[in-house]
């Protein structure tokens, strides 16, 4: 038994980016008797005031735990809470819980996955959060600024204000004839080689997917994110809008908030989506997801990882990545702020052709830069109402 099995919970402190009047970063460190830590990322845009008050509440239970106490512990909270604020708190203290555990065993965290399946993932760049002008000029210019950066892909969000409820208003028309606008300008600006997905943030209904998917084809869209809002509920119109968009050669990416690896095996059943997207702050953590991992590409499937968030969460999602059996590209939030770069001790990684390589340091490979970082407990939240907010959102 080493040391660091040996070694218990002794306290945690969270720690606050804030980035943006619509962002910011909560990150976890659980530090050890031993003085071992480990890191997560709790970030939940617009809820970060009862993330720290839920966390709070939940982790003096964890105090004086093995690691692996810590665990067996957390896997018999998820059997009794299943709301998605204890899905979303207990993944980030998984998260943490599962670096000290390999930084302990001298370790990359993909060992404890299941083992490393690739030395390098394929990246794009979400550059929805960090687009202020969001007009096509606007988001065609970021978007050359991500190819520059080498990015293998782009991701762009160009319907704001579009209602899934009102859809054939005169204002919603105009809303979506804008998007299109902006699709139209950043392939023209991204050149044909470069991938091109489009998130709809359930924006629209079946009708109006159905028309949307007609009128954007003529642009080499890669994927379609979210079109309309998934459910259980929804499974027909979600395979009626997969055939189309197929029909199309475009793909039908989603699943970002389905919560188990028993959700996604109902999407599949129904044929309701090409690209499986897990959000690991919601999907039951990182085990699941490796677990969803497996069943998409046994079923021939896609599966990529989302990420909105920030840096911690990036190196976290590049570990997963590199353990699922299979993985397509995967989403790093494009130049929100110069904060990304100085939260953590090294910088992330840029892309070379694409992709990211990925290192062999220990535990998920990264350290907060505590020098950047404010202790959450003197933070006073502005408050600020995501609603109507361009770019925002705690899945945007």
């Amino acid at each position: 038994m080493t040391a660091t099995e040996h070694s218990r919970i002794r306290d945690h402190v969270t720690h606050v980016c804030q980035v943006s009047a619509k962002t910011a970063w909560l990150f976890l460190e659980i530090r050890m008797d031993n003085g071992m830590t480990g890191t997560g990322e709790l970030s939940h845009f617009g809820i970060e005031s009862g993330v720290l008050q839920y966390l709070s509440g939940a982790m003096p239970s964890l105090v004086g735990l093995t690691l692996s106490e810590a665990m067996t512990h957390l896997a018999q909270r998820r059997k009794r809470m299943r709301d998605a604020m204890s899905s979303h708190v207990n993944s980030g203290v998984e998260q943490a819980l599962v670096d000290a555990r390999a930084k302990g065993l001298g370790l990359p965290a993909t060992e404890l996955l299941g083992g490393r399946q690739r030395d390098r993932v394929m990246m794009y760049a979400n550059i929805n959060r960090g687009t202020s002008d969001r007009t096509p000029n606007g988001w065609a210019a970021r978007a050359q600024a991500a190819v520059a950066a080498q990015y293998a892909g782009i991701k762009i969000a160009p319907f704001d204000g579009v209602n899934a409820a009102d859809p054939l208003s005169g204002s919603s028309r105009a809303r979506i004839d804008h998007g299109l606008a902006c699709i139209a300008a950043v392939r023209d600006a991204i050149g044909p080689d470069v991938y091109l997905n489009v998130d709809l943030h359930g924006r629209f209904n079946r009708w109006t997917a159905l028309d949307l998917i007609r009128e954007m084809a003529t642009w080499d869209v890669h994927w379609i994110e979210a079109p309309i809002h998934e459910g259980l509920g929804a499974l027909d119109d979600c395979r009626a809008i997969r055939q189309a968009a197929n029909a199309a050669g475009i793909r039908v990416a989603g699943a970002e908030e389905i919560p188990s690896l028993a959700d996604v095996a109902a999407f599949i059943r129904a044929g309701a989506l090409d690209v499986f997207m897990p959000d690991l702050r919601s999907c039951g953590g990182v085990f699941e997801a490796c677990d969803i991992a497996n069943l998409v590409t046994q079923s021939d499937l896609e599966f990529s990882v989302h990420n909105p968030a920030g840096p911690v969460l990036d190196a976290i999602s590049l570990c997963v990545a590199a353990s699922a059996t299979a993985t397509t590209m995967i989403e790093r939030q494009f130049d929100e702020s110069p904060a990304y770069g100085t939260a953590l001790t090294t910088p992330p990684e840029t892309p070379v052709d694409g992709a990211i390589s990925i290192g062999a340091a220990a535990g998920w490979g990264i350290a907060l830069n505590h020098h950047v970082l404010d202790p959450s407990g003197g933070v006073r939240f502005a408050g600020v109402d995501h609603f109507g907010l361009s770019g925002s959102g705690p899945f945007s």
